[in-house]
Parts: structure tokens; C-alpha cells; sequence
């Protein structure tokens, strides 16, 4: 159950399937596309038709509560924070963190911001973005993400963000905590008559090659390698399948 609309997905289901093929006897039960299926709260009886062994899943594609009543193994990727009571697959958020700092250290940038979209792995990535920067001798401005609902529209948001882009020290480099986020700030910044990159450089994350192209300028992003999450999660989920067991554990790739 993992959306593939996007590098994250379609990099662990790439692993998943490269595990899949190196032990020869799995068969893979997925969801389609919403064109060609019901609604969302037709997978839970889906999942009881296939009556699979185990599953892999991003959480908030479905309900964690309703994986209860299936007393199988599950390996999770979740956008919000670690669920306790499965195994989780945790986004490294240190070692970008600090590659996005290097990288705008080396370029002699002495401002530094960071926007994300105050989720779990979001408060993750910018607390270590701000402890390399300090390393440096430097700290590093927030975007304070709106947290009322009329807000959280793009067309609502953009004018914000682009007032908050207006008001940094310049040339200023800011860190997005992925490629979607970063297309907003590039967005924003063309709103505000922000010169990218001479006045802010922006850095993504992800490296989702779609969604970088389509920018403008094109993004600049720090890549992952989702595939190796996804065979390790595969891995994970096939030792919890042989034991019969629901270990609780956490995959930080």
C-alpha cells in the first residue's frame, strides 16, 4: 500500500520488488490507481480478499486502527511520526541535513532558512539543519507553516510564504525538507521578485527528477535511495512473516 506517485514510493516499491525477485516466492497484492478502482474504504476489503502474509504500507493511504483486525506482520512508513506499534521505515534526516549545510557553506552563503511543512520528519530534518549551520557559526530562520485550515490552500499559503521570503537577509540559502516543498519556495520567491538563484538559493530533497524538471529555475535536490529502504523494509517484513511474530522496530534509511 504504497502511493507511487512520487520518488518516495516509487523508490520503496522498487526495493520491495527487488527483494521480491531475489527470493522467488512472493506474490504482490497492490493497490491501482484511483481511476481504476473504488474509494480508499474499499481497501480494507481488499486486503481480507487477498488475505495476505504481510504488509508494507504508508499510513495515512490508509487507517492505521483498521490493520488491527489482520493479525498480520506490518512494516510502516508514516508522514506524520513512528506509529509504536509496528515496524516503521524512518527517513534519514541527518545526513542530508548536513549536506545541505556543507553545500551552502562551500558556496560562502552566511543566511540560512529552512521550510518545511510541520510534520514529524519535517521538525527532524530542520532541528539538524540548524545544529550543522550553528557548527558553522551560524543559525537559521523558519517558515512558520500556517496551522489553520483556510490556510493550508497553496493559493492561500503563497502570498505568506512570499512575504516571509521578502523579509530574510540576502543572498540567503534555503533548505526545503523536500522537492515538493522547494517548488513552493521557487514559486514564491517568483511572486516576490526574488532573483534565484543570485538572491535565494534553493536546495530540495528527494531528488524526485519530475518534479525538479518542472520547476524554474530547475531544482536542485539531495537524492535518496529509496530502493535500498524499500528492500530493507521487504527484508525486515519477510523475517517477521517466517517467525510469525509482530516485532516493533524502526528502519532509519
Amino acid at each position: 500500500l504504497i502511493p507511487i506517485s512520487r520518488a518516495f514510493g516509487r523508490g520503496i516499491t522498487r526495493g520491495v520488488l527487488n527483494y521480491a525477485n531475489n527470493i522467488g516466492h512472493w506474490q504482490i497484492f497492490s493497490i491501482l490507481p484511483d481511476y481504476t478502482s473504488s474509494s480508499q474504504e474499499c481497501v480494507s476489503e481488499l486486503i481480507r480478499k487477498w488475505q495476505p502474509d504481510g504488509i508494507i504500507a504508508h499510513i495515512p493511504f490508509l487507517d492505521i486502527n483498521s490493520f488491527h483486525d489482520f493479525g498480520v506482520p506490518i512494516v510502516a512508513t508514516n508522514i506524520y511520526a513512528p506509529i509504536e506499534e509496528v515496524t516503521n521505515i524512518v527517513p534519514d534526516c541527518d545526513t542530508p541535513s548536513k549536506m545541505a549545510a556543507d553545500y551552502f557553506i562551500s558556496k560562502g552563503f552566511r543566511h540560512f532558512a529552512f521550510c518545511g511543512f510541520h510534520m514529524h520528519w519535517d521538525l527532524v530534518r530542520e532541528h539538524f539543519f540548524r545544529h550543522y549551520v550553528k557548527e558553522y557559526g551560524f543559525d537559521i530562520d523558519v517558515y512558520q507553516t500556517p496551522v489553520e485550515k483556510m490556510q493550508m490552500t497553496w493559493e492561500t499559503e503563497q502570498p505568506r510564504l512570499a512575504e516571509w521570503l521578502l523579509q530574510l537577509p540576502r543572498p540567503v540559502a534555503v533548505f526545503a525538507t523536500n522537492d515538493d516543498r522547494a517548488r513552493h519556495v521557487l514559486e514564491a520567491c517568483q511572486l516576490a521578485g526574488i532573483d534565484v538563484p543570485n538572491d535565494a538559493a534553493v536546495l530540495g530533497s528527494d531528488n524526485d527528477e519530475m518534479v525538479c524538471e518542472m520547476t524554474s529555475p530547475p531544482l536542485s535536490s539531495i537524492a535518496y535511495n529509496f530502493a535500498n529502504s524499500g528492500y530493507e523494509a521487504a527484508e525486515v517484513l519477510d523475517a517477521l512473516m517466517r517467525t510469525g511474530t509482530h516485532k516493533k522496530a524502526t528502519l532509519v534509511t
